[in-house]
């Protein structure tokens, strides 16, 4: 592993890059400390507070990092201090994080079926256990996006007189809350975001359809439930 002022100045190029990007989600207009911005992002509410909140302390410490270089050398203009390899790998990789994170367009790996408004329950039914679905979208008599229903809507359903060969659309409950979409160029921040919104929401939607720029009108092509946030908080861990 080597110091150098080679590493330094790169050290310190993507440490203002990560405090200008943080400048900007915040929209300061006067000085603020580093630290305290990263305490302001951590706690508030804004697509990437969750992975700052996971990478606080390091943050901090680039902060620190950061004073001892530039402080260090300031004093009598020699180096008493220089950024590691390791250092730098570190810092670069957080700032990618930051500004690149990863999306959810590897996870749409499979083709998520429809019934129409018309299709049976029992034709439901077999949809949405070979697909292994928690829910179904379902398309009106045009193909367009009409509705949602979810498996647990069909079990509790499931005793009603000629329940199987009723169609689905007597079944489908109207919701104040609209179905929600998102790109599949959507970044695990935007989604934890979101479900963390919605959560506070008494017409919580509980699950996100997802299409390729996030229209209704477009094929859907995955579907993301709270329960995949422990999978999403997989791929942002360094």
């Amino acid at each position: 592993m080597s110091h150098s002022v080679s590493n330094s100045n790169t050290f310190l190029a993507y440490f203002n890059h990560i405090d200008k990007f943080f400048e900007v989600a915040l929209w300061l207009t006067a000085y603020m400390p580093f630290t305290e911005k990263v305490d302001k992002i951590a706690q508030w509410r804004y697509a990437v507070s969750s992975f700052v909140r996971k990478q606080q302390h390091k943050l901090k410490y680039f902060g620190d990092l950061r004073n001892q270089v530039v402080h260090g050398f300031r004093l009598e203009q020699h180096h008493y201090l220089l950024a590691s390899d390791y250092a730098v790998m570190q810092i670069k990789t957080i700032y990618e994080h930051l500004t690149k994170p990863p999306t959810i367009h590897t996870w749409c790996t499979q083709k998520i079926p429809y019934a129409r408004t018309d299709t049976t329950m029992q034709e439901v039914i077999t949809l949405i256990t070979q697909a292994d679905l928690p829910a179904l979208p379902i398309q009106d008599t045009t193909w367009a996006y009409h509705d949602t229903i979810f498996l647990k809507q069909i079990v509790s359903a499931a005793l009603q007189p000629d329940f199987l060969s009723d169609p689905v659309e007597k079944y489908l409950k109207v919701s104040i809350s609209p179905a929600l979409f998102m790109s599949s160029d959507a970044s695990v921040y935007e989604i934890e975001w979101l479900f963390s919104t919605l959560v506070e929401d008494e017409e919580y939607n509980e699950l996100i359809w997802i299409t390729a720029t996030g229209h209704p009108d477009e094929e859907i092509i995955w579907i993301i439930t709270a329960v995949d946030l422990p999978k999403l908080d997989q791929e942002v861990i360094l």
